[in-house]
């Protein structure tokens, strides 16, 4: 009895027992190495289904294939090369494209492919590069396949024409560059990405396209739309070229 009055044996009470327990939960959840959450078996073969079916569309990897046969038919072609390295040249001056630099690489989530047509003008031949929206992914599915085409808003090229009859003198004009004064938002312009170089001694370059660019399939809605909305925003300024617009 006088040892328990000094301390040396203490009977545990009702706290003490509380105060262990406490302490063995807290190290075993601090020591424990399973999941505290079980999943089902139906979970566990959902997650397995997905990790063996999931598929990521690259599209770098053909880009880069195409640009580097472009660039090897480019290198027998001095002249037409120089014509392609201005066109690249002059869309980046005009800000209709800007360099990606390495930190954003990641953002870029589609590679457009490019190659160039020629048409005769005159006794020249006039390049034109084209940017192919519709080359596929990995996943089987291209750009195009995913975007909406939007609809025809502009008159039928017959009505048009019929109108040619309704007074002595006609007028026609164009836009130029249609497509490349609209500009993308900021995120879309990261779908609108390409591969180039002026010489293959340079260190290949990653750019993407800030406007709305010929060889994806809502381009022609987005030029003939974002055209009748500046009409309708100018109207009281401009109501002449607004109707004329519209």
């Amino acid at each position: 009895m006088a040892a328990e009055r000094s301390g040396l044996i203490c009977p545990k009470g009702p706290l003490d027992e509380r105060l262990d327990q406490l302490l063995r939960q807290f190290w075993e959840v601090e020591t424990c190495t399973d999941p505290i959450v079980k999943a089902s078996k139906e979970e566990l073969d959902c997650e397995s289904h997905f990790v063996k079916n999931f598929v990521r569309g690259d599209t770098y990897s053909q880009a880069l294939r195409c640009f580097q046969s472009l660039e090897r038919k480019l290198s027998h072609q001095p002249e037409l090369l120089t014509q392609y390295s201005a066109f690249i040249k002059e869309y980046l001056n005009l800000g209709h494209m800007s360099l990606v630099p390495p930190e954003l690489h990641r953002d870029c989530k589609y590679f457009l492919p490019h190659h160039c047509v020629l048409k005769k003008v005159s006794t020249t031949m006039k390049l034109r590069v084209v940017f192919d929206g519709s080359a596929v992914t990995t996943s089987g599915y291209s750009l195009n396949d995913i975007l909406m085409v939007g609809p025809v808003i502009q008159p039928k090229l017959f009505h048009i024409l019929l109108r040619f009859r309704s007074n002595p003198v006609a007028l026609t004009g164009d836009i130029c560059k249609m497509y490349r004064c609209v500009r993308m938002a900021s995120f879309d312009s990261f779908l609108q990405c390409i591969l180039w170089r002026d010489s293959p001694l340079e260190e290949l370059q990653t750019y993407k396209l800030d406007s709305v660019t010929y060889g994806t399939k809502s381009a022609s809605y987005l030029s003939v739309r974002a055209t009748h909305q500046l009409a309708m925003d100018e109207v009281e300024d401009f109501p002449v070229g607004s109707e004329i617009l519209l």
